[in-house]
């Protein structure tokens, strides 16, 4: 039995503020991932995307599922992705590029243009950009993942009192979901 766990697509703590993080947990921004590569290398890309956008300050990313060939999985009503990616549009560099990643154990992964992703899944990326853009593949870099899902520190270093109090956990989510269970029992 593969073990799956929900996946966010855009990544909860990129978000910006508490109010945005709690949106973060829409049905609409999750899909199933096996765990190892939740955990793996769907991480490395997400801390990929990060490193891109701080070093740049700006980077548009768009992520979704792919379901290719005929062995979908379903877990209950739901439909498991075969694949997942993620696209990397950078505004400094006019380049973009895309990471595929098999929804497995494996941990393989490729990279590739936007026009090649485009075609694989027929789903149609960033359509305003110009052609030549999708059709070349940007280098993007190779994920490594954080293990753990912690942000790196150097020593000495310390995350401010102000964002660990700003930080929306699952245990977060999961109060405001009882409390208003609990509201609409008391009308």
């Amino acid at each position: 039995m593969v073990c799956h766990r929900v996946l966010h697509l855009a990544p909860n703590k990129d978000m910006p503020s508490r109010s945005a993080q709690a949106e973060s947990f829409s049905l609409a921004n999750m899909v199933p991932q096996v765990h190892a590569s939740n955990a793996g290398v769907w991480e490395g890309m997400e801390g990929a995307a990060r490193q891109m956008a701080l070093d740049e300050g700006e980077v548009y990313v768009v992520s979704g599922p792919a379901f290719i060939g005929n062995n979908v999985q379903r877990v209950g009503n739901v439909l498991v992705p075969t694949h997942l990616w993620k696209v990397l549009y950078s505004p400094a560099q006019q380049r973009a590029g895309a990471y595929v990643t098999a929804n497995d154990a494996t941990g393989t992964y490729s990279m590739g243009s936007v026009s090649e992703l485009e075609k694989m899944t027929g789903v149609s990326v960033l359509p305003g950009l110009p052609r030549s853009i999708r059709d070349s593949a940007m280098a993007l870099p190779k994920p490594a993942a954080q293990h753990g899902g912690k942000k790196s520190r150097t020593k000495g270093q310390s995350q401010s009192p102000s964002k660990e109090a700003d930080d929306f956990t699952l245990r977060d989510f999961a109060t405001s979901i009882l409390d208003a269970i609990k509201r609409a029992g008391q009308h």
